[in-house]
């Protein structure tokens, strides 16, 4: 499913073609190429083009660990996701998450706050201990970092940079600015979610068994999946069209989705957004409809007839819904952060002409920082 689901990264709550081989700025005795030439800068705060390589990196790793569609190859790199090719849409995502970042940093150094005690300590045995691995694998920390154009104290402070968000996010909460009360929730749910239910047939795939009658992985882990064979799909096909007679003569859709869907999992519906981990065909089709209205929907998961329901009120407090919102409020105040962090990034200079040299597919993704 091409969705690309947004999964914050838990180190940082909100945010949330080949490398270029002619390295700028000075170079170390050792022959390291030293990244130093700023590609973001903003109020005397910058983000370094070693540092932009190490951000990367780390985010396509973040990117195959939580987008459940990633796949490290060229075909997915130049599929469309919107208008956008996933290339352009992952990178831009990198390029605003690391701009949140130093919005933060800034925030963060003329607000006058500090880091718990013992932060910088936690940063160096995090450190130290990824160099005693490295040792133990021939290799040092020195080497491993040196391919993002970085020394050890400059990833040193690029980790302080990370925890500096909390303590801001912190006093934004306190001082109310990250505020969300019932009508803000409400309001934010009406323009972002589609409430619907759908009745589910697959006449589409089954999974594959082996010999003894077990399921077969695909190389994600997944039961693989085979197209239906023409005995089920015509009886899956019959039931069909007795939801489209149904349906056609005013059948009420409850009653029919009841009695035929497939997927009976949530009897007051789905709560979804756009982005939302889920077909994409249904989803486009729910915030198409008008509250009361329903279509029919064919994807390669199956066929589906979507029903858009009417907006309940605060859902997010019934705990039936709690699969659709489980962190609902707390993940509102962040995108009330990440709203007051995106405001101020209009003031970042950036040098597009060494940003340009970077892509998503093209950067390491082994980051262990």
């Amino acid at each position: 499913m091409r969705t690309l689901k947004r999964i914050l990264r838990a180190a940082v709550p909100v945010l949330l073609a080949a490398l270029c081989a002619a390295l700028l700025s000075c170079s170390g005795g050792n022959g390291t190429a030293y990244l130093r030439d700023p590609v973001m800068t903003y109020r005397g705060k910058s983000i370094t083009e070693g540092e932009f390589r190490l951000y990367l990196a780390r985010y396509k790793y973040q990117f195959g660990v939580t987008y459940s569609d990633f796949s490290d190859t060229q075909e997915f790199y130049n599929s469309k996701i919107g208008y956008r090719t996933a290339e352009e849409r992952l990178f831009e995502e990198v390029v605003t998450n690391v701009s949140r970042l130093l919005v933060a940093d800034y925030m963060f150094s003329s607000g006058g706050f500090t880091l718990p005690a013992g932060t910088g300590e936690e940063i160096n045995a995090a450190l130290d201990e990824r160099d005693s691995f490295l040792r133990a694998e021939g290799s040092s920390l020195e080497k491993d970092i040196s391919k993002y154009g970085l020394t050890r104290d400059e990833v040193y402070e690029l980790m302080l940079r990370d925890e500096k968000v909390f303590p801001v996010y912190r006093n934004l909460d306190s001082t109310g600015r990250l505020k969300t009360d019932d009508a803000y929730l409400q309001s934010y749910l009406e323009q972002n979610y589609v409430r619907f239910m759908h009745i589910y047939i697959n006449n589409a795939y089954e999974y594959e068994t082996d010999d003894a009658g077990y399921h077969v992985y695909d190389s994600s882990g997944n039961w693989k999946t085979v197209p239906m064979n023409a005995a089920d799909k015509a009886a899956k096909d019959t039931v069909i069209s007795e939801i489209d007679g149904l349906l056609g003569a005013g059948t009420d859709f409850h009653e029919v989705y009841e009695k035929y869907s497939e997927d009976r999992l949530y009897d007051r519906g789905y709560y979804l957004t756009k982005n939302s981990d889920f077909i994409k065909e249904v989803i486009d089709c729910a915030f198409g409809l008008e509250p009361g209205s329903w279509n029919k929907v064919e994807s390669e998961y199956g066929t589906s007839y979507v029903m858009r329901l009417e907006m309940d009120e605060k859902p997010w407090e019934d705990a039936s819904l709690s699969d659709f919102f489980k962190t609902y409020p707390e993940d509102r105040k962040k995108n009330r952060f990440t709203d007051i962090l995106d405001s101020q990034a209009s003031g970042i200079e950036y040098d597009h002409d060494i940003l340009d040299r970077y892509t998503v597919q093209a950067s390491n993704k082994e980051s262990n920082y």
